[in-house]
């Protein structure tokens, strides 16, 4: 697993979970082939920050399960830095 690093201050109370993932320092790994995908798709991207919602879209788009799981760990870093 790949360690990733995250901007302080970035949080879920004012960014949604797609502009919080793009203002993301990361490095290398299954985490930013994410985000570089979700900037491509940055205009489909759901704007809501619901989980169920975003994943929902993935498997609609045909994700793989290492860009589900990319997804699921960025997630959980998003949920941290909103409490």
């Amino acid at each position: 697993m790949h360690t990733l690093k995250f901007r302080a201050g970035d949080t879920r109370k004012t960014n949604s979970f797609k502009v919080w993932a793009i203002k993301q320092e990361i490095g290398c790994g299954p985490e930013k082939d994410f985000v570089d995908d979700l900037k491509h798709d940055y205009k489909n991207f759901p704007r809501a920050s619901n989980k169920d919602e975003i994943l929902n879209y993935l498997h609609k788009c045909g994700a793989c399960g290492g860009a589900i799981e990319a997804f699921e760990n960025l997630f959980n870093e998003y949920t941290k830095n909103g409490d």
